[in-house]
């Protein structure tokens, strides 16, 4: 390699966790030898930034086992302080103590230095506290081999790079540079209320930001109508908890308005969101989902499963008492809804809520599926068009990549590797998540040799080499 070289590795997304079941990262080893590699041991005058960009520690999935056992939502207990956050870092160390290690010795090296960029799931690694602790981890406390950024920019190497979260409506912070609950992002609540919860009871459920509308076709797919009720009924207390200030919105991950769903460019179903929008929402039509594959699924689920019932009838029932749509002072029935049977009524004269078919909910239409019905859980899908929606939209981009400025832009987030030019030229690259299994790690490589022109590239870690 020639001497003087400037180089900066990314990687993002690894997702350490405490949780047994919910962790998803699992190559621990493999970190270790990638650590090893000539890209990452400088020597002469050659210098290497390592750069975790974001979602490194998945503190939003390093709860307890009791807490995913939760039957009651409310139970949940969403606060968080940085001492907290820091003590919930204790725990990633505990399960990952080998991969801790591995990256102090990198930054010990000499011509090597280490740059943290917190992402949505360890935002709080924004916070002096949670940087003390995690520094002390690496035993890099006080050391200058360690840095933590919200950005990274790197004029020599013409790059930018942040984590990416910002440009999703789901996983956006209104001030990126402060720590409270109460202001998290929607993503939080739904993953600590809902997703959590389903992920436990089936761990090939994922966290990734397509996981929204994934979960919903993977219950299709595996026909578990156990979980199916167990995740609507999570979904409804996800919905009706008053600790959320805004519930996830479909399409939203690839940056599309919220008001314009693109099926073309997710090819995701919507959860039964008009189903737990309440009776205003919801039509003959379209009485459980926006997504017309999802609609006939949870019909034919509500029609084949006496727990899907209930599940429904609970929500419905609910609603009805909220809404006050039971009848008049008199008592008399909703119009198409028949009166309850005495026997159907609880100690306080309301009807508990049954498996008995209710008539207002649509039956199947019997329409085929179609090629939908063989997904399971979505793999990332491509983001071209997020990319080059990004660009457009965005004149911080289009105005800054230029020849003149930066020619590179790196994000992560969308678990979705990709090396793609957009339309001005430049180069945007996402460093992908090494918690799936696939062809290789993720891992983005940009220098620049002395006098030189700086590249950058999107390559592989497998094998014991990038390829």
């Amino acid at each position: 390699m020639m001497s003087g070289v400037r180089r900066a590795v990314f990687a993002s997304d690894l997702h350490l966790g405490s949780n047994p079941t919910l962790d998803d990262f699992t190559q621990d080893v493999e970190f270790e030898s990638f650590l090893e590699l000539p890209e990452l041991t400088p020597s002469g005058n050659d210098r290497v930034e390592l750069v975790l960009l974001g979602d490194s520690f998945d503190l939003w999935q390093a709860v307890s086992d009791g807490e995913c056992h939760q039957e009651k939502a409310k139970r949940i207990d969403l606060a968080y302080v940085a001492a907290s956050e820091a003590g919930r870092l204790d725990g990633v160390r505990a399960k990952h103590l080998r991969w801790f290690q591995a990256l102090g010795r990198f930054a010990e090296r000499p011509g090597c230095r280490l740059v943290v960029v917190p992402g949505n799931h360890d935002h709080s690694l924004i916070d002096p506290t949670v940087q003390a602790r995690l520094a002390g981890h690496l035993g890099l406390a006080g050391s200058d081999r360690l840095s933590f950024v919200n950005f990274y920019e790197n004029p020599m190497l013409r790059l930018y790079a942040d984590h990416g979260n910002q440009y999703d409506h789901n996983n956006t912070y209104d001030d990126f540079a402060r720590v409270d609950w109460s202001q998290d992002c929607r993503g939080y609540y739904f993953v600590k209320l809902f997703l959590n919860r389903i992920e436990y009871r089936d761990p090939r459920i994922d966290n990734s930001p397509s996981g929204w509308g994934a979960v919903w076709h993977w219950l299709r797919r595996t026909l578990d109508f156990t979980l199916l009720a167990t995740a609507i009924r999570y979904f409804w207390q996800y919905s009706t908890d008053d600790r959320v200030p805004k519930p996830v919105t479909p399409f939203a991950a690839r940056g599309v308005a919220e008001a314009i769903p693109q099926r073309g460019l997710l090819d995701l179903p919507a959860a039964p969101q008009l189903l737990v929008s309440g009776s205003s929402a919801r039509s003959a039509e379209r009485f459980f989902s926006a997504d017309t594959v999802m609609e006939e699924f949870l019909r034919e689920a509500y029609d084949a499963s006496p727990e899907v019932r209930l599940a429904v009838n609970e929500i419905l029932e609910a609603q009805e008492k909220h809404e006050g749509v039971r009848g008049t002072t008199r008592g008399t029935a909703r119009r198409g809804v028949p009166r309850p049977k005495p026997s159907d009524r609880g100690r306080a004269g309301t009807r508990k809520p049954s498996t008995r078919r209710r008539p207002e909910v649509p039956r199947p239409l019997g329409r085929v599926r179609g090629v939908a019905a063989t997904r399971g859980i979505a793999g990332p899908p491509e983001d071209v068009a997020w990319a080059e929606n990004l660009f457009s939209d965005k004149p911080y981009f289009r105005d800054r990549l230029t020849p003149g400025a930066f020619q590179y832009v790196l994000f992560g987030h969308t678990h979705g590797a990709l090396e793609h030019r957009l339309s001005n030229g430049a180069m945007y690259l996402n460093t992908g998540t090494w918690t799936t299994e696939g062809p290789g790690l993720p891992v983005a490589v940009a220098e620049c040799p002395p006098g030189g022109t700086p590249t950058a590239k999107l390559f592989r870690f497998k094998n014991g080499r990038l390829e």
